[in-house]
């Protein structure tokens, strides 16, 4: 009958609906072991080059190039600009009433590797990653006062570029602008200010 053909359906989309829930939750629980694993430091990894690119190897041998060597240079070449952000979300993260987030527009899954492979992710929790690859960043934003709190129960100060100060400004949102014209003084100026208790 039409009623039993129903019901069939319905539990067979039910329990598709189980299966990719359940898939996607022991996705998600690989990837955020992985993170966690590796979150507090990488172990030191050896890249050799091809071309533009690297690729890990397990043993050193001639012609690699220590993952550790390639953060200082990064470093050098930025006048400490890792250095200054890792010093600036550990000031945020010792203190007890603030925490980091971060919303980016990379996937999630390629996020996490930039956070860990640049020493970031020590100071963010995998449930602190927001990636706008499929959402809007005032989407994100939304999710974020949802499970925080709204504006009269907690600060939120939007750190970033111009199209984050604009969505700032949008959302009425307090911001520090860190542009790419002028980010390595913003940088210190923040920097600044979260060690004379400012912000915090």
């Amino acid at each position: 009958t039409a009623a039993a053909t129903t019901t069939t359906l319905r539990t067979v989309m039910n329990n598709h609906h189980k299966q990719v829930s359940q898939k996607l939750s022991d996705r998600f629980y690989r990837i955020k072991t992985v993170y966690n694993q590796y979150r507090g430091g990488i172990p030191t990894i050896q890249l050799v080059k091809n071309d533009e690119t690297y690729t890990a190897m397990s043993q050193p041998s001639s012609g690699t190039v220590n993952i550790l060597d390639i953060l200082n240079e990064i470093d050098h070449f930025t006048l400490d600009w890792r250095k200054r952000s890792l010093d600036c979300l550990k000031m945020i993260s010792e203190s007890q009433n603030c925490t980091n987030i971060i919303i980016t527009r990379m996937p999630l899954l390629i996020a996490l590797g930039y956070l860990v492979c640049l020493g970031f992710s020590r100071y963010f929790d995998i449930d602190q990653v927001y990636s706008s690859s499929k959402m809007s960043k005032e989407a994100c934003i939304k999710r974020v006062k949802k499970r925080f709190g709204a504006t009269n129960r907690c600060s939120y100060i939007i750190v970033g570029d111009k199209e984050d100060v604009d969505m700032a400004k949008k959302l009425d949102l307090p911001y520090w602008n860190t542009s790419r014209s002028d980010g390595h003084r913003q940088l210190l100026q923040l920097h600044t200010a979260l060690k004379e208790g400012y912000l915090m």
